[in-house]
């Protein structure tokens, strides 16, 4: 199973998601009809900088899919694009 791109892993029937590294990095599959590359990745930066604030952990941009420890797909929550 995986949430947000991380295998999570079930011990007392709690899903216990955990990242492999403190530095994960991250990479757009695609984007958002009437958003720029530039918005959403402020935007997930925003979201990343207060993970950062409580957690021992810092978020930076993939030079690849391949690369990354999180592979963010960005969709319409209807499902169009």
């Amino acid at each position: 199973m995986s949430f947000c791109g991380v295998k999570a892993r079930f011990g007392d029937g709690r899903a216990q998601v955990r990242l492999e590294t403190k530095r994960p990095t991250f990479w757009f599959t695609n984007g958002l009809p009437g958003w720029t590359q530039q918005q959403l990745l402020a935007t997930f930066r925003t979201a990343c900088e207060r993970w950062e604030s409580v957690c021992d952990v810092q978020f930076s941009p993939a030079q690849s899919a391949n690369d990354a420890n999180l592979v963010v797909t960005c969709t319409r929550l209807d499902g169009t694009n």
